[in-house]
């Protein structure tokens, strides 16, 4: 499983949604490289038209983690010879005629392949991926390549959970929303999940079947406080194996705050810093913080925990404890999208940093905040200072802070039940 709290908990919310009304026959998962770190995490390894021999092209890949630059410029030589280690293309037909080659040879390729053509429909969460960096980052090409392959085989394919964004660090991909355009036009309908995304659909498509649903992940409310509930009784059983020494330096009885990283890393050093300066701030209040990693992304986190002296939970914790912590926490410092839903669950409030998308910004809008607040990713001196002053701001409201949001929670959940309905 893809080590993230977001894709770990919302497809399972999508999925237990659809389970209601549908049949699910497969799940295409990790095992494809549905991610961007497709040398990390695929497998098996894929060798097309190189020129290296196939023996030498495996043991390069399988050294990939131990020596990267070596596997790297193996791989770089064999693509100058028209040689590919990948399905995937910035263009999706492409990728269909690549996954078609290679469906015989993969015996999960063909088990995919024949699901699709057995399935009624499919169903694709969207989740944060359709972002128009350049270049595409493959997770947003895979979904595009998984949307074409159905439009080729005449299989009515709803894009649901979905968000559509400019990236805040390269310039618009314009080829890339060309291609997303008309794969909307051709789907048979499309949820988004902030009014922003909703538009960008309309610009895009403009006959595209368009509806604005809040994230599946809302529908966990209930989920949420079960798993507070269970970790207040047995902290030690919520955590899990290899976590549980956390107890000895956190006291999760008392209140206390949470400060979780961001999914836009341009400078390690600089980041890191930031994050030093931030918790060391967030300790003046007199209040324990608690950091936390919910993805890998977030490994700069053990950093800052080991300079700043603070407990950290990892992202290998299981997602239910951590949700259980962040929607038990008293105010959450945050650049995460799905963790920021799992901490408003138990109406937790929330500062939030920038991200690598619009994401955090329009969250914050369909979560009906008085003040829509976005501080960097590497807030300055003075942007830690007004941050402190939100986090006072809401200890000192605190209970009426967790109704508002409660409420609304209320609200959205039963609102994002209803994208099922879409499915027909």
């Amino acid at each position: 499983m893809f080590p993230n709290w977001g894709c770990r908990a919302t497809g399972v919310a999508l999925s237990e949604l659809l389970e209601e009304q549908h049949e699910i026959i497969d799940r295409i998962g990790v095992e494809t490289g549905n991610n961007s770190g497709w040398n990390a995490y695929a497998f098996p390894a894929i060798h097309k038209k190189g020129i290296l021999p196939k023996i030498v092209f495996n043991t390069a890949w399988g050294l990939r983690a131990k020596l990267p630059k070596a596997a790297k410029a193996l791989r770089l030589l064999d693509k100058m010879f028209g040689g590919w280690d990948d399905f995937i293309d910035s263009t999706p037909s492409k990728s269909v005629i690549r996954f078609e080659q290679l469906r015989t040879t993969i015996p999960r390729f063909e088990e995919i392949a024949q699901n699709i053509r057995a399935c009624d429909a499919i169903v694709i969460n969207g989740e944060g991926t359709l972002i128009f960096r350049e270049p595409l980052d493959r997770d947003a090409a895979y979904l595009c390549f998984i949307m074409e392959y159905a439009r080729q085989l005449k299989k009515p394919y709803y894009l649901l959970n979905a968000m559509l964004s400019e990236s805040p660090i390269t310039p618009m991909n314009k080829a890339a929303a060309e291609v997303v355009g008309d794969l909307l036009e051709n789907a048979a309908a499309v949820s988004l999940r902030d009014h922003e995304s909703l538009v960008t659909a309309r610009t895009l498509a403009p006959g595209v079947k368009a509806y604005l649903y809040p994230d599946a992940l809302f529908t966990w409310k209930e989920k949420i406080g079960d798993a507070r509930l269970m970790f207040r009784k047995n902290p030690k059983l919520s955590l899990g194996f290899g976590n549980d020494d956390l107890l000895e330096v956190f006291d999760f009885s008392s209140p206390y705050i949470c400060v979780a990283g961001t999914s836009l890393i341009t400078d390690k050093e600089k980041t890191t810093s930031s994050f030093v300066n931030l918790v060391a701030a967030l300790k003046q209040l007199g209040m324990p913080v608690l950091i936390v990693q919910t993805c890998i992304g977030d490994l700069f986190l053990d950093d800052v925990a080991r300079l700043t002296n603070t407990p950290i939970i990892k992202y290998s914790v299981p997602v239910l404890a951590g949700a259980a912590i962040v929607s038990g926490s008293e105010v959450f410092v945050t650049g995460r999208f799905h963790p920021s839903i799992m901490a408003s669950c138990g109406g937790t409030p929330c500062i939030f940093l920038g991200s690598n998308s619009h994401k955090n910004k329009t969250l914050q809008e369909v979560m009906e905040y008085d003040k829509v607040t976005h501080y960097s990713v590497t807030p300055s001196g003075e942007e830690i200072a007004a941050i402190v002053r939100d986090v006072q701001y809401y200890l000192e409201r605190g209970a009426d802070s967790r109704r508002k949001i409660l409420n609304t929670i209320e609200r959205l959940s039963a609102q994002a039940k209803k994208v099922v309905d879409l499915v027909q």
